[in-house]
């Protein structure tokens, strides 16, 4: 369960980046220290963060891209419209969709493990 809330504070802090231009959007990090100010180096290591996050994403296959995308920028996620709004768009029913966002949340995760392997000492 936290290898999932960790994967999806992820995946919405890079939604948040993907939709501010690609640039550190203050208000919107949710691991942005409180009251204290803001050190260049840790903008600095959260951007590198936020771009990793953005080359996993695109490394993934185009149906699971798609789902990361259609979920965490546009729907639910993003507090835009909901699975089933997703689902009648694309088409899919809604088993089959919450099965992609799983597995394409499960491929992000792998991933991310690989490049950050002490993740789970934060959590």
């Amino acid at each position: 369960m936290a290898r999932l809330k960790r994967i999806v504070r992820r995946l919405q802090e890079w939604a948040a980046w993907v939709e501010c231009g690609a640039k550190i959007p203050r208000c919107a990090i949710n691991a942005m220290p409180k009251g204290q100010p803001v050190s260049d180096a840790w903008i600095r290591d959260k951007q590198r963060e936020l771009r990793r996050t953005q080359k996993v994403v695109s490394q993934l296959a185009k149906e699971h891209q798609a789902v990361i995308v259609l979920v965490y920028l546009i729907g639910p996620r993003a507090h835009e419209t909901s699975i089933l709004g997703i689902a009648e768009f694309s088409g899919l029913p809604e088993a089959t969709l919450r099965n992609r966002i799983e597995a394409a949340e499960g491929l992000v995760a792998d991933a991310l493990d690989g490049l950050f392997p002490d993740d789970d000492a934060m959590d």
